[in-house]
């Protein structure tokens, strides 16, 4: 154990030692999910990231889809004539066949939307920075103020936990936020940067298509406008609450283990999105996160869990359970899309700190 954990407990123990009661409490502060955050990390995706890119993508299109329309249609048209050949109108004849064949293969609006697709990705690479020093960029930036805003969040809710068990707020050194930070951070930032580079290849791609394929301008337009909808409001909504949820997961976990929480208790949103709530958006979702609530588990081992029923209130002993088949194989928030949450399990540490008590009282060491 490092000190924090040997500090803790013997705070505790001062604590438990001036209760008149050893009654255990039941009853903690709700540790809720930074869904603020959340909101900001969906905001930022749009307004840094996407805007500038359809922005000049729409600027572009405006002015030039009119025109590359007409000129995939003028190629489309096989030209038919008839010119006597002599020798004094060689050259004539030369210069008019080196017309034709001019205009019958002269892909200029193809090219242009080639050139459209790589000055999008030139703004696309101003947002994302160098690749040699990403960290320079304006999206690790915005993404650093994210996390950073995830951590206190995360550490007010602990606050408010360990105000109600010492009666004071309990800090930890938290020497492990730097590299889960970075960890963090360089994995939204891949994400992020290859969803912008996709949405602007499909971009180009369906202007392409579309054109060849003969469709009208509006007709085209409403395609864009529906890649726009797929990749930055729904997968965007997606990869925000994927993204928020496990990076709160990880604080959460290295928060409880650091003072010697070994358990905690599952606790879903309560609400229609949790997957395999019956009545609720996603009944039969697999794995079921419903069916979680309430549950005892180890965050050294996702595999069991446990209900109140399991543990011996005298010896503080869990008997565990193997996870059913529709259980998660995670920690709440690890997931895609996961809100869920880990609530520390005091009863268990209570029990143990007790245990201890008694064995001075006693006389006897404890190991």
């Amino acid at each position: 154990m490092d000190e924090y954990t040997i500090n803790f407990k013997e705070a505790l123990k001062a604590k438990r030692r001036t209760q008149k009661s050893k009654r255990i409490k039941t009853v903690f502060p709700k540790w809720l999910y930074p869904r603020s955050t959340e909101i900001k990390y969906y905001q930022m995706l749009r307004s840094l990231v996407r805007k500038p890119i359809k922005e000049k993508a729409d600027f572009i299109i405006t002015h030039n889809i009119e025109r590359w329309i007409k000129e995939k249609e003028r190629m489309d048209v096989k030209p038919v004539f008839y010119l006597t050949i002599d020798n004094e109108n060689i050259d004539k004849y030369n210069t008019y066949t080196m017309s034709i064949h001019s205009i019958a293969n002269n892909d200029e609006w193809y090219d242009e939307i080639y050139n459209m697709n790589n000055e999008l990705s030139m703004i696309n690479n101003n947002i994302i920075g160098n690749v040699q020093t990403p960290q320079l960029s304006e999206l690790w930036h915005n993404l650093s103020i994210i996390a950073d805003t995830v951590f206190i969040f995360n550490e007010k809710q602990w606050e408010k936990q360990t105000i109600a068990v010492l009666g004071y707020p309990y800090k930890t050194n938290d020497l492990w936020w730097k590299d889960l930070k970075y960890a963090w951070i360089l994995e939204s930032f891949n994400i992020i940067k290859n969803m912008s580079q996709e949405y602007i290849n499909r971009i180009s791609e369906t202007i392409n298509r579309t054109i060849r394929n003969g469709l009208s301008i509006e007709e085209i337009i409403k395609e864009i406008n529906k890649i726009d909808r797929m990749v930055f409001k729904n997968r965007a909504s997606l990869i925000a609450v994927d993204q928020i949820g496990k990076l709160n997961a990880q604080i959460t976990k290295r928060r409880h283990l650091q003072i010697g929480i070994k358990y905690y208790v599952w606790e879903t949103q309560r609400d229609e999105r949790v997957r395999g709530n019956p009545k609720g958006l996603y009944p039969k979702a697999f794995p079921s996160h419903w069916v979680m609530q309430s549950t005892i588990c180890s965050w050294l081992d996702d595999n069991v869990f446990a209900k109140m029923k399991d543990i011996d209130i005298k010896t503080g002993k869990i008997k565990w359970r193997q996870r059913l088949t529709e259980m998660p194989r995670a920690i709440p928030g690890e997931e895609f899309r996961c809100r869920c949450i880990g609530r520390p399990f005091w009863l268990g540490l209570f029990l143990e700190v007790d245990k201890e008590i008694d064995k001075e009282k006693e006389g006897l060491k404890v190991e």
